[in-house]
């Protein structure tokens, strides 16, 4: 397997591996000591309900996890990780939000992230709008697809994968615009807080 694929599969995993860890309730700030690699966690309500996800993609019904992002590039100030699925957990939809201190440090976790996504397997996606950068793309992997969009807004990281569908222009297209409404959710929720 080549590093950067090795990088990638540690990434992904690294995603999919913090959507299964509960490090706080889903709408209580971060309290508490923190751990060599937590951050304090954005509350909830910079996630996009599950009402806005079904309208979407009606197939996911349920929220399956909350906590803070562990995949999150470079050092963020405070996260948020929320993982929805289908009831039979075959399709799946992470969203994430990173903040950071100051907007340079959002543009290089973002640049961070879209070096990791330089793969042969990933395929990028052309999509605009999103953020003040935005990248996106489709990996795929023993028969497996997963759709990655990824925007950096002032100093929030905003990203959304999608598992479990195929990359057709209509998924990327709702992926897209359910990340937009991610970023608008995210920008005003942090400001407000500030």
């Amino acid at each position: 397997m080549r590093p950067r694929m090795v990088l990638f599969s540690l990434v992904a995993l690294g995603l999919l591996a913090s959507a299964y860890a509960q490090d706080q309730e889903p709408d209580e700030p971060a309290t508490g000591s923190k751990s060599a690699k937590s951050e304090p966690l954005l509350r909830r309500n910079v996630v996009v309900p599950i009402r806005d996800v079904e309208q979407s993609f009606p197939e996911i019904s349920k929220q399956t996890d909350s906590g803070a992002d562990a995949s999150a590039a470079a050092k963020p100030i405070a996260t948020r990780m929320v993982v929805f699925s289908s009831r039979d957990g075959a399709k799946k939809l992470t969203l994430s939000v990173d903040e950071y201190e100051y907007g340079s440090q959002a543009v290089r976790a973002y640049e961070e992230a879209a070096r990791k996504g330089d793969l042969p397997e990933f395929e990028p996606i052309a999509i605009s709008n999103v953020g003040q950068q935005v990248f996106a793309g489709a990996l795929k992997q023993g028969g497996e697809t997963q759709i990655v969009v990824t925007a950096v807004d002032d100093t929030l990281l905003v990203a959304a994968m999608l598992a479990g569908y195929e990359d057709t222009t209509e998924n990327i297209s709702k992926l897209a615009d359910l990340t937009r409404m991610e970023v608008a959710e995210a920008h005003t929720r942090v400001k407000a807080r500030r």
